[in-house]
């Protein structure tokens, strides 16, 4: 998949992605502080320490919205806060973390391991109490329905239900419903998208005898489709993607001038050393799955000397590196491909065969 941000120059960026209104994030507490670690007889120094530090990472987890009681933050075992709501509330916990780990500076980086670790263990409790909760909440639906208005339980006599079982039962199944018609509607829109946006890739690639080579969605899928296009080209294993990450990296480096100006904090994912975001981002492309855009594509295109040609469908294609000589590596770029969106696949030339009705496919220009 392509790198969101990707850079300030992103290309398929700048022509393909439509501003969106994003709506102020509800104020959160986060995760509840721990109580601080207390010295008991017999603990050593070590043990003191890591309880401090523990003590430290919880108080970094409180988000940073204005103070709400702990009564007045939604129960998730009881539905009050979404999923949606929570994914936004971890997210900006996260961006929090990030900012007290920016601050603790290089002496706190065992600190900043421990709030990351703590943050990380939080939220994954978050997201097991999230799946209980609705596991129960579509078991007590169904048994809801098997059972009916004043049905006996196993066992048992009926039991005619009173006025205020009436009134909740009949909100919980407006409810359910409600929540199933706009699940099916953006899965509507959502494959929608993607259904018009690979017909549009298809009319424009077919007549030009190009087809998709699929690329799995891994976060290396960038690197993969060029690995594929230089097998096509120069021979099985010219460069796995994992070279191609490195060698993105050393090219940005040894050319820092031509791709600093374009990378900004936010484009970085992990925490950032003594305001060395340049040196974190090109960490990011050469060690992590983090995702390739503009910015690696061109570092690659120079790094190697080939062209690169990148097909979109609502764009015209891109050729990086004209002045290199030789038939371009061909990719093309998906905005609505998976689930998170963005993501690059191959391309192939297919030929038809007249006599049989039968295609093949070939990696040449």
């Amino acid at each position: 998949m392509g790198r969101k941000g990707g850079g300030k120059a992103g290309f398929m960026k700048a022509q393909m992605r439509q501003k969106e209104e994003v709506s102020p994030p509800e104020q959160d507490t986060g995760p509840e502080e721990a109580h601080p670690a207390t010295s008991t007889p017999g603990t050593t120094q070590k043990e003191e320490s890591t309880s401090t530090t523990s003590a430290k990472a919880s108080a970094f987890l409180v988000d940073d919205g204005p103070e709400e009681s702990v009564g007045e933050r939604p129960s998730v075992s009881c539905g009050g806060e979404t999923r949606g709501k929570m994914l936004q509330r971890h997210k900006r916990e996260a961006k929090s973390l990030k900012e007290q780990v920016k601050r603790l500076g290089k002496k706190g980086r065992e600190e900043a391991a421990a709030l990351q670790q703590a943050l990380d263990a939080a939220h994954q409790q978050d997201l097991e109490a999230m799946a209980r909760a609705e596991e129960e909440s579509m078991s007590q639906g169904m048994e809801s329905l098997a059972l009916g208005p004043g049905a006996a339980p196993p066992g048992g006599e009926a039991l005619k239900p009173t006025k205020a079982q009436r009134k909740r039962q009949q909100r919980a199944a407006a409810e359910a419903e409600r929540e199933a018609r706009i699940a099916a509607e953006l899965a509507d829109a959502d494959d929608s998208l993607r259904v018009q946006e690979e017909e549009a890739m298809s009319s424009t690639l077919g007549p030009l005898g190009l087809a998709i080579h699929e690329i799995a969605p891994d976060g290396h899928c960038l690197y993969r489709a060029l690995e594929h296009q230089l097998d096509l080209q120069d021979g099985s294993g010219a460069a796995s993607f994992q070279e191609l990450r490195r060698l993105a990296a050393e090219h940005m480096r040894t050319h820092a001038n031509d791709f600093s100006p374009y990378i900004a904090e936010d484009d970085v994912t992990g925490p950032v050393e003594d305001g060395e975001v340049f040196e974190a981002y090109c960490k990011e492309v050469e060690s992590t799955a983090a995702w390739g855009g503009h910015l690696e594509l061109q570092a690659l295109s120079q790094a190697l000397g080939k062209p690169i040609k990148v097909w979109a469908a609502a764009a015209a294609p891109q050729l990086l590196g004209d002045e290199h000589p030789g038939p371009a590596l061909q990719i093309c770029y998906l905005h609505h491909a998976y689930g998170l969106g963005e993501h690059y696949n191959s391309l192939v030339r297919v030929v038809k065969e007249e006599s049989e009705g039968a295609a093949s496919v070939s990696g040449d220009e």
